[in-house]
């Protein structure tokens, strides 16, 4: 064992907590290691210096005033994590769901439009939806292609994360900024 493992143990044998074999352990290393054994005085010392001292019990009640002074306020930040979190599950899901529906639903209205069998108002609506559904593909390759790379590159992971991190900060901001002032206490 190394000097400075074996003196993260002199806290636990202070306190009577370090396990037997690791206290032979201590005990053994103490024997050869004079800066150890400098540094087992001195936690002695520290240790017999509260051995002396007497325990305080707080106040009765103590807890009851502290809580009766804190003002009572609604949780307002787990419905909205909540909300977050489904909102990127469906995000994601849709990315899923695009990359793999719309690319065959864009080819089928493709066909039906390149038929030319539909009257003209059905055939520009059914135009319209195919380029809704390419833009909508096109979308979903980029978020899809966004998630692939920041799993893949720590410097656009840590981008997004520090975006987040960003996003996040300015949000608890505006939430202090424009929450309401507390009632003056009188």
């Amino acid at each position: 064992m190394r000097c400075p493992e074996l003196r993260e143990w002199m806290s636990l044998a202070l306190d009577g907590r370090l396990p037997a074999e690791a206290r032979c352990l201590l005990e053994a290393h103490i024997a050869v290691c004079p800066d150890c054994a400098w540094e087992w005085e001195r936690w002695q010392e520290i240790g017999a210096l509260f051995d002396g001292a007497p325990t305080l019990e707080p106040p009765a009640g103590l807890t009851e005033r502290i809580m009766a002074r804190i003002p009572a306020r609604p949780r307002r930040g787990a419905p909205a994590s909540r909300l977050a979190a489904v909102a990127l599950g469906l995000a994601v899901l849709g990315d899923l769901a695009a990359l793999a529906i719309v690319p065959s639903l864009a080819a089928a209205c493709a066909t039906v439009a390149a038929s030319q069998v539909l009257p003209g108002a059905l055939a520009v609506l059914l135009r319209l939806g195919l380029h809704l559904l390419r833009v909508v593909a096109a979308l979903a390759e980029v978020g899809w292609a966004l998630l692939w790379a920041s799993v893949r590159s720590p410097v656009l992971g840590g981008m997004i994360i520090y975006i987040a991190v960003a996003l996040a900060v300015l949000a608890a901001w505006v939430r202090v900024v424009l929450q309401p002032a507390p009632a003056a206490a009188g």
